[in-house]
C-alpha cells in the first residue's frame, strides 16, 4: 500500500516574497488547504507500482508541482517552467513527467507512478493577496511503505 503524506510553509509567507507576476512558492505543504482554501478538491490516490512491490522497494519521492492560475498544472514546455529547461537531457527524460512542469527525486521504480498520478489530480487556484489568482509552485511528499 502506499500512504501519501504532505508537509509545510503557509501561502502567505510564500506571497510576501514572490514578485508580482511570479508564481508563489509553498514550500512542501502540509495539508490540501493553502490560506483556509483548498489547492485541490481531493486527494490523489496512489497505487504502488507492481515492480516496486514486487522488489519490496519501498522510499520516498518529493513532486515540485507549479499550478497555473487557472489551477491547471502548467505544461513543461512553457516559459513559465524555467526548471524544465535548464534540466538537462538525462534529468528531462528520468525525473519529470512526460508532459508537464513537474519534476520528482526519488526511487526510480515509484517516481514514475508518483508522477503520473500527480499529473491527473485536480488542483484549484489560489488568489494573491488582493484576490486574483497566482500560479504556485509546491513540492509533494509521498512515502511508500510495504506493510
Amino acid at each position: 500500500m502506499a500512504m501519501a503524506l504532505l508537509g509545510g510553509s503557509t501561502a502567505a509567507e510564500a506571497q510576501e516574497e514572490a514578485a508580482p507576476g511570479e508564481p508563489i512558492d509553498l514550500g512542501v505543504t502540509d495539508s490540501v488547504e493553502v490560506q483556509g482554501r483548498r489547492t485541490m478538491p481531493r486527494f490523489p490516490r496512489f497505487t504502488y507500482p507492481e515492480r516496486a512491490l514486487r522488489a519490496g522497494i519501498e522510499g520516498m519521492v518529493l513532486t515540485r508541482i507549479l499550478v497555473g492560475e487557472d489551477g491547471r498544472v502548467v505544461r513543461r514546455r512553457s516559459e513559465d517552467c524555467a526548471e524544465f529547461h535548464t534540466a538537462t537531457r538525462f534529468e528531462r527524460r528520468v525525473n519529470w513527467h512526460p508532459r508537464l512542469c513537474m519534476v520528482g527525486t526519488g526511487p526510480r521504480p515509484l517516481l514514475y507512478q508518483t508522477l503520473i498520478t500527480w499529473g491527473e489530480a485536480r488542483f484549484l487556484p489560489v488568489p494573491a493577496e488582493d484576490g486574483t489568482p497566482r500560479s504556485y509552485f509546491f513540492t509533494a511528499q509521498v512515502v511508500y511503505t510495504i506493510y
